[in-house]
């Protein structure tokens, strides 16, 4: 594991500092031992039996090789945009775009295959990603390594509870995710403690939109086994309810790119 990741991760148990051993980073305040294989530290003590997150049903297992090819992205983006649908690339440029003034740490929360985090890696701006699966993640370190990006780190935690202290990020990425979690606010809330004032987020989900399949109120209930879809003016609520403002939002059918600031 590289220095740099080493001395920002904590316990997400108890917020303690870890000390590094040679395969684990270990906690002195609560006893508990995080392994590291490949660089990547795992912090997800939740069990499956205790969580809903598909991810830790073996999902990922499925999705990780197929995730970023020809078919996964084009399909579901169809699905969801209808005519108005962007494609993957579409997509990765307008997140890059929006992230371009911010510099410093960014985490980008539920990476997967860290598709939008390693487009933004760069020399001025380091990249923490985070994901429940252990699949998906390594695919994303594939990638990393075969284009040589230096500034992107991975790291298997629960999106409920961060591996770091609070205020240390500068920027969020929070893209195809926050439909997957149950308690939007706390997971918002989550992410925010990490985040220092005025950061910005830049975020993509799912709503009720005018193309698209969740435009049909018969596809819905199907469409949604294993997520939710938010109204606009829901959504900016829940947003100034965990604490973000300047909530900007672009609709594509049923997919939305919005971002938002920390307050």
């Amino acid at each position: 594991m590289d220095i740099q990741s080493n001395n920002l991760y904590v316990c997400p148990n108890c917020q303690a500092a870890l000390q590094p051993t040679p395969s684990a980073l270990f906690c002195s305040g609560c006893a508990q031992n995080y392994p590291v294989a490949r660089g990547m530290p795992d912090f997800v003590l939740t069990k499956p039996a205790d969580n809903p997150n598909p991810f830790l049903h073996g999902f990922g297992k499925f999705l990780a090789p197929i995730y970023e090819g020809p078919f996964w992205f084009s399909i579901m983006l169809r699905l969801l945009g209808g005519k108005k649908a962007p494609s993957l690339s579409d997509i990765v440029e307008l997140v890059s775009q929006r992230m371009a003034p911010i510099e410093g740490r960014i985490l980008d929360f539920a990476t997967g295959t860290g598709t939008y985090g390693r487009h933004v890696a760069t020399e001025n701006r380091d990249v923490f990603g985070i994901d429940i699966s252990r699949e998906m993640l390594k695919k994303g370190q594939q990638y990393v390594e075969n284009a040589h990006i230096a500034n992107m780190h991975f790291a298997r935690a629960d999106g409920t509870a961060l591996p770091f202290p609070d205020q240390v990020f500068d920027g969020c990425l929070l893209c195809g995710s926050l439909h997957i979690f149950p308690d939007t606010v706390g997971v918002l809330r989550e992410i925010g403690r990490t985040l220092k004032p005025q950061a910005t987020v830049v975020a993509t989900t799912v709503i009720h939109g005018e193309e698209g399949i969740l435009k049909i109120k018969n596809g819905r209930k199907p469409a949604l086994k294993n997520m939710k879809a938010f109204d606009l003016p829901e959504l900016e609520n829940l947003i100034k309810e965990a604490g973000y403002t300047e909530f900007k939002a672009e609709p594509f059918g049923c997919l939305v790119l919005f971002s938002m600031r920390k307050v």
